[in-house]
């Protein structure tokens, strides 16, 4: 009788084993699902993305001084850096003119068929106006892709967004950190391209951010995203 019962309380402890350790599996497995979750909600892509794709509740506010109405800011109008419309207006000037001489090439190849001996001079201008209607992927490489005409910032999440002019003009956006943020001087990716003009390098790509604190509307903030750059006054 008394072996029955040892017996029946050896069963029952390890039945209680296995359900302690089952449960406690349960709930770290739901806590590391529970990390995994929040750690990838605040993830953020490395590429530019359209901004239509941001919502406004994620996007948080802008942080450079005058960025809701549409006028220069304050260090472009003491003769500093380009403004929005700067860079809008060269945009269009170098599509426009690209349109040009797309439309010059094969009017240029219908009168020198008309005379002969002209195929040198034609062959050349031709090759002058492909040359130059090329100069909007350049002109996009160098200044616009680079320059930075919006910046919003999340309190919640810490990222920030910085809005860019795409190729044919429309609004894309990066999004990071300020522990993404490298100085351009210490970057080792700005060995690595042709046109060094930036000012920092955010995962591997070059951007023209203001360093000037007259640009932004909150100080702190400027601070959080220049901690990683010398900054000189």
């Amino acid at each position: 009788m008394s072996f029955r019962r040892i017996k029946c309380f050896r069963d029952f402890f390890t039945f209680s084993g296995l359900v302690c350790v089952r449960k406690f599996s349960t709930v770290h497995s739901s806590h590391g699902k529970t990390a995994d979750i929040n750690r990838s909600s605040t993830a953020v892509s490395r590429a530019f993305i359209p901004l239509r794709y941001i919502p406004s509740s994620d996007l948080g506010h802008s942080v450079l001084a005058n960025s809701d109405k549409d006028i220069s800011l304050k260090i472009v109008q003491e003769g500093g850096t380009l403004s929005p419309k700067m860079v809008f207006a060269a945009k269009i000037l170098s599509l426009s003119s690209s349109a040009v001489s797309l439309a010059m090439i094969p009017i240029i190849s219908q009168l020198a068929a008309r005379k002969s001996g002209t195929g040198t001079i034609t062959a050349v201008l031709d090759s002058f106006f492909i040359l130059y209607a090329f100069t909007p992927i350049l002109l996009h490489q160098i200044l616009v892709k680079r320059y930075i005409i919006d910046l919003y910032y999340n309190p919640n999440t810490e990222i920030f967004t910085s809005v860019h002019f795409g190729f044919f003009l429309g609004k894309r956006a990066l999004r990071f950190r300020a522990e993404d943020v490298v100085d351009s001087n210490k970057s080792a990716d700005m060995f690595r391209i042709w046109f060094p003009l930036a000012t920092a390098v955010i995962y591997g790509k070059p951007l023209m951010l203001s360093l000037n604190e007259e640009t932004y509307g909150d100080v702190e903030i400027f601070k959080k995203l220049t901690k990683n750059i010398k900054v000189t006054s």
